[in-house]
């Protein structure tokens, strides 16, 4: 290992990954055909989110050597934190076939599994890792997560507790303890792991959500709204098929479940108001938290002036119930689209939500503001609501994009 790889490998876990770039671009400016070298530098590219490069780097690191597994690793590595799962898994499988016996290997496996919401295959992933090595830290992570997404949370607690007693100073094994005490109905205990978490890694996306979601739900009233919504990210693929089946052709429990949804929603939303008067809550929010929260104020303003409006004039109170509901099911794809990564993802998001806000609007003036009440529209009106309503609910499944960081 020459200097420049020692010293570029030292930055890289130290965090100070632009430095290490510089360093492992000396290296390999030395030794061009250096296929470790122009890996790690995938790696730091990666990390610093330049993708287009850190894939380029990663594909001559194979092409120099296409036999050593830890190539395929660092490819496999980039094409994760860029979220393109399928590339990831085909990766890290044919640097498993080199090396079946790299517990690292079993750990990037598993986190690709838990990307896709496949806990239990993520789970598999990380307990052959272990048998590799018994205290490999991710792949005690990653099997603590599966099973707290499979609800066996007295068994996570345990797994975490493994890797936090190997490596107290990583940020992953703190998150991973914070969200278990959160399922557990501890949100103070799990916002004390989530800020050390932070402590270790300022840019960790999931231990700064973690907290903001730790803080809100100490208030008692927002708490069961809080653990809604971590039962739902809960569900694995095959469940949130099933799910959202059951929500279009069981009509009762349809309505029922999306009432709680809304108010989940409504809930958080409106308690990340009340966090932008928290100077510590103020201070963790991000642009995008910022502008939803934003956007959640104006929903809010525009729902109670509506009330307002149809009980100060009565001859237009007939879209009142039409009216007030549509605004309520709008806000799911509108808070949604905050949640997706920007990009083509949330473009399209954002063109469906202009569409079905159109679509809503058109189908309040035609069926209400002509003197019917819904029972007396046409069946291509209501067949119209019944699409608004349905890319409403189907709005919550929309893939965000985003990765564990």
């Amino acid at each position: 290992m020459t200097d420049h790889i020692e010293r570029g490998s030292i930055l890289y876990d130290s965090r100070r990954f632009k430095m290490a770039e510089d360093e492992f671009r000396l290296a390999i400016a030395e030794n061009p055909t250096d296929s470790y070298a122009h890996g790690m530098l995938a790696l730091a590219l990666a990390a610093l989110r330049r993708f287009d490069e850190a894939i380029k780097e990663a594909k001559e690191c194979i092409n120099l050597e296409p036999d050593n597994s830890w190539n395929h690793y660092a490819i496999s590595f980039v094409y994760y934190h860029w979220g393109r799962q399928k590339e990831a898994l085909n990766a890290i499988e044919e640097a498993l076939r080199l090396n079946p016996h790299h517990a690292t290997y079993f750990g990037m496996a598993a986190e690709i599994h838990l990307m896709r919401d496949e806990w239990q295959k993520a789970l598999v992933m990380a307990e052959l890792g272990l048998e590799a090595s018994a205290q490999n830290v991710d792949c005690l992570n990653c099997r603590a997560i599966a099973l707290s997404k499979l609800g066996k949370h007295k068994e996570a607690e345990v797994s975490v507790d493994q890797a936090l007693a190997h490596d107290p100073e990583n940020d992953i094994s703190h998150a991973n303890k914070a969200s278990i005490l959160f399922r557990q109905g501890k949100p103070t205990e799990s916002a004390e792991h989530y800020r050390e978490a932070l402590r270790l890694n300022p840019n960790s996306r999931w231990a700064r959500e973690g907290i903001l979601e730790a803080l809100k739900a100490r208030n008692p009233i927002y708490y069961p709204f809080a653990y809604i919504t971590a039962k739902i990210s809960d569900m694995d693929r095959r469940a949130s098929l099933a799910f959202a089946l059951i929500l279009i052709f069981v009509p009762p429990l349809r309505s029922l479940t999306f009432f709680l949804l809304i108010l989940a929603l409504a809930a958080r939303k409106f308690f990340n108001l009340l966090l932008l008067l928290d100077p510590f809550g103020k201070r963790i929010l991000t642009e995008d938290e910022r502008a939803s929260t934003a956007c959640f104020g104006v929903w809010l303003a525009v729902l109670v002036s509506s009330i307002i409006v149809f009980l100060l004039f009565k001859p237009i109170a007939i879209v009142a119930p039409l009216a007030i509901v549509f605004q309520v099911l709008l806000l799911v794809p509108l808070m949604r689209i905050f949640d997706v990564t920007p990009g083509i993802r949330r473009d399209i998001l954002t063109a469906i939500t202009a569409v079905t806000a159109i679509l809503g609007i058109w189908s309040i003036v035609s069926s209400g503001l002509g003197g019917r009440d819904f029972d007396h529209v046409t069946e291509s009106e209501k067949m119209m609501c019944g699409v608004f309503v349905l890319v409403c609910l189907l709005s919550i499944f929309y893939p965000n994009g985003k990765t564990e960081e």
